[in-house]
C-alpha cells in the first residue's frame, strides 16, 4: 500500500490574523493597615525629588557716570576754553503797593503783560485825596495817566458858564492818558468822591519809558488809537468818562 503523505506543515498566521492575547489582570490594590497615616507606595513608583527653588540673581546696577572737570577736557591748541554754563535768570521782582491790584486791572493796561504793568507801575507814584478834595481842574494841565487805585472820583465840565456833572469813576479806570497825546490843558474837573488813592504816571518818565521799550510803546499807543476811534465814532456821552477822559 502507498504511503501516506505527512500533513502540510502548519504556516503561521499573518499577524492581523492572529488573536489578541487575553487581557492582563490588574494587581489587586496594596493593603494596609488601619491606623497607618498613609498607605505604603508600590515598588515599582520611583520617589519625586525635591524641589528646589533658586531666586532669580538681581540685576546689576549701572553703571555710574561722572563728567570729567574742565581741566581734564583735552583743548587742543589755540582753542577756545569751553563758554561757562550761564546763571538762570531770575524772575522779575513784583512791586507792592497800594492798590497794585488794582493798578494791573486798568482797562488801559490791558495789552500789557505782567512785566510791562510793573515797569509802568515803577516809574509812577501813588497819591492820596481826601473826600471833596480837587484831584485836576479846569486849565490845569496833567501831570500823565492817572489811575484810580481806590476810592471814587466825579468828574464835571463848564458849559456855558455852568458846571454839569458828567460821569463818575471808580477804581482801576483812568483818565488823562489822552493829554500824553495834545499837550493841552484840562477842560473837566475832577473831584474825590469819597478817600481816594491815585496812582499817577508822570509825562517825562512815560515818554522816557516808550523811547527805551518799543514793544511796550506800540501797545500803549494801539490803546490810544483804539480810545480815540470810540470817542469819535460815538461823541455822545453814554456814561462811559468819553467826556471825562
Amino acid at each position: 500500500a502507498a504511503e501516506e503523505a505527512p500533513p502540510p506543515p502548519k504556516m503561521p498566521l499573518p499577524p492581523h490574523l492572529r488573536p489578541a492575547p487575553p487581557p492582563r489582570a490588574a494587581p489587586p490594590p496594596p493593603t494596609f493597615a488601619l491606623g497607618d497615616d498613609e498607605p505604603p507606595l508600590p515598588e515599582d513608583v520611583p520617589a519625586i525629588p525635591a524641589l528646589r527653588v533658586v531666586a532669580p540673581a538681581p540685576a546689576p546696577e549701572p553703571p555710574s557716570y561722572e563728567p570729567p572737570p574742565y581741566d581734564d577736557v583735552p583743548n587742543p591748541a589755540g582753542a577756545a576754553p569751553p563758554a561757562a554754563i550761564p546763571a538762570a535768570v531770575p524772575p522779575p521782582p513784583i512791586i507792592e503797593g497800594p492798590g497794585h491790584a488794582a493798578f494791573h486791572r486798568a482797562k488801559f493796561l490791558s495789552d500789557l503783560d505782567f512785566e510791562q504793568k510793573n515797569a509802568l507801575y515803577a516809574i509812577g507814584q501813588s497819591l492820596e485825596f481826601e473826600e471833596g478834595a480837587v484831584v485836576l481842574t479846569y486849565e490845569d494841565e496833567p501831570k500823565g495817566v492817572y489811575v484810580i487805585t481806590s476810592g471814587t472820583v466825579a468828574c464835571y465840565r463848564n458849559v456855558g458858564g455852568k458846571e454839569i456833572y458828567v460821569d463818575q469813576m471808580s477804581a482801576s479806570e483812568t483818565f488823562g492818558e489822552l493829554w500824553l497825546l495834545a499837550d493841552q490843558p484840562t477842560a473837566v474837573r475832577f473831584v474825590a468822591q469819597t478817600h481816594c488813592q491815585i496812582h499817577v504816571i508822570g509825562r517825562d518818565g512815560f515818554n522816557e519809558l516808550m523811547d527805551k521799550d518799543g514793544t511796550l510803546a506800540r501797545k500803549v499807543y494801539k490803546r490810544f488809537t483804539m480810545r480815540l476811534l470810540k470817542r469819535l465814532l460815538r461823541p455822545q456821552n453814554n456814561g462811559k468818562n468819553q467826556q471825562a477822559s
